[in-house]
């Protein structure tokens, strides 16, 4: 059963052991952020913080979404099956989208502002990163925008930053649907484009706001897919739109194409870097406010890996690439973008139908909408290989890559440009080099004259051999279930290739 809201959600962390609850004061200024970092870094429960600094009754929950065991509670799973496992039950809901369900009343509307009591430092904003260009208001949060001419709802997750008590401002990338639509329509139209920036879903409706779905198609329907039952919506007070009616804090308003824009950043980025300079970007003008009472704002401190980003691009932007295979007829085994690597590599494993599969891959993976922008890295191994075991990947990165034939390089490629290996220029130009990494033996080799053996408990043994070590692994002390591991281990043998 789907959680209802983010409340329920953060009980079963707490229950599973994935959070705690703080009830110490915690300063909003820089505090509860460090804390939120340091979770991360550590890998230690969610913080959720009940008592925050000059904002009583208001809560700050960070690092919500930043492993697989709470991808995997999230979307209702055993939190200690095989990350595969997880993240494959994402992938087959991802294609079984469910219709949202307006409602009357809404948690979200148990409070209204409007008008001049339009206040946005009554919200909990904290300040998030030293060096940060303001307070930042959303950082685990989501746009919705309508388009211009046509009834499609957009989602979209972006940086919001307090400039003053009724304006936010920040990024609006125009190759990105809600910039399409801003700078394609509203603008030429010199029409205000109606926003509502949603705080605080649980999980499930918040991540899909931050994957690639496709133009037209609505990520509500997406998140009700996930969650087995239909997202309910309540209509704004202020604008034409519909909103999660479970969050925790809505804020609606517009874009004027009329109106300067205002200096926002820097601010600490998804790569684990300061790479978004002091621009002027877009200044959003509030509305309305509508928040539960007691409301959490939910907080991503995002920095080096893992955190809520990584894991989102774990979990969806691995979807999104695993369609684009099975639709072009790719032999994929598997596929994971290592949190590690902050959604720019990727590790593919193939059943190799032809020879030069690895660049056929490259060359569909790298062209795609919005993964394609953020890869940079691809490996692909063959079906031999765990791509979610860094150790089995790297060591065939290391003997089976060729330092020449192995490599290709691809120029002159799309690219985010929030890449800090990028000069200036080329972040400005949105360019880059990216490259694949064939880790595969090549096709004509004989698997008896030319392939060696790996030198592996699963290879160099005979199955009656391992079979019978397995059933007595843990008779002899050892703690690790090998009868279980058994199971997989002997699918991924070379013998059981041959």
């Amino acid at each position: 059963m789907a959680f209802r809201d983010i409340r329920g959600y953060i009980s079963s962390l707490v229950d599973s052991g994935e959070a705690i609850r703080i009830k110490e004061e915690i300063d909003w200024d820089l505090g509860a952020s460090a804390i939120v970092r340091l979770a991360n870094q550590l890998g230690s429960p969610a913080p959720i913080m009940e008592n925050i600094k000059d904002y009583p009754g208001c809560s700050l929950a960070g690092a919500l979404f930043s492993n697989y065991r709470r991808a995997a509670i999230a979307i209702g799973l055993d939190p200690d099956l095989h990350p595969s496992e997880i993240l494959n039950l994402y992938h087959r809901r991802s294609k079984h989208p469910i219709k949202s369900l307006i409602v009357d009343k809404a948690p979200c509307q148990e409070n209204v502002i409007t008008g001049d009591d339009i206040n946005l430092l009554e919200l909990c904003a904290p300040y998030i990163h030293e060096g940060d260009g303001g307070r930042y208001l959303g950082s685990w949060q989501f746009i919705a925008t309508p388009d211009y001419d046509t009834d499609w709802i957009n989602w979209g997750m972006c940086h919001l930053m307090v400039h003053n008590e009724t304006t936010l401002g920040g990024l609006l990338l125009p190759q990105e649907d809600i910039g399409i639509m801003f700078y394609g329509k509203y603008l030429p139209n010199k029409k205000p484009m109606p926003w509502a920036a949603v705080i605080g879903t649980e999980p499930l409706t918040t991540i899909v706001s931050a994957a690639p779905y496709g133009r037209g198609k609505s990520e509500v329907d997406w998140a009700g897919g996930l969650r087995l039952e239909p997202v309910e919506l309540v209509k704004c007070v202020s604008q034409p739109l519909y909103v999660p009616a479970n969050a925790e804090i809505i804020i609606e308003g517009v874009v004027d194409p009329d109106v300067l824009r205002l200096y926002e950043g820097p601010v600490g980025e998804y790569t684990g870097y300061r790479t978004s300079p002091r621009m002027p970007r877009v200044a959003y003008r509030v509305t309305a406010i509508t928040f539960r009472n007691n409301p959490i704002n939910c907080v991503a401190c995002l920095g080096v890996p893992t955190d809520d980003s990584d894991m989102m691009a774990a979990v969806l932007a691995r979807s999104d690439m695993l369609t684009t295979m099975e639709i072009n007829g790719i032999p994929v085994v598997d596929i994971s973008i290592p949190p590690q690597m902050v959604s720019h590599a990727a590790i593919v494993s193939v059943g190799k139908p032809h020879s030069n599969v690895a660049n056929r891959i490259a060359t569909l993976l790298f062209g795609t909408k919005n993964t394609g922008m953020n890869l940079q890295q691809l490996f692909v191994c063959d079906e031999d290989i765990d791509v979610f075991d860094i150790k089995q990947v790297l060591h065939a990165f290391a003997t089976k890559c060729h330092p020449k034939k192995g490599i290709t390089y691809y120029d002159n490629q799309p690219a985010t440009p929030l890449l800090p290996h990028l000069s200036y220029e080329d972040r400005l130009l949105g360019r880059t080099t990216k490259v694949v990494f064939d880790c595969t033996w090549p096709l004509e080799w004989s698997p008896t004259r030319d392939i060696p053996v790996r030198g592996t408990f699963w290879d160099m043994y005979a199955e009656r051999t391992i079979e019978k070590i397995c059933n007595k692994w843990q008779e002899w002390g050892y703690p690790q279930d090998m009868k279980r591991v058994w199971e997989e281990g002997k699918e991924r043998a070379s013998w059981k290739k041959k």
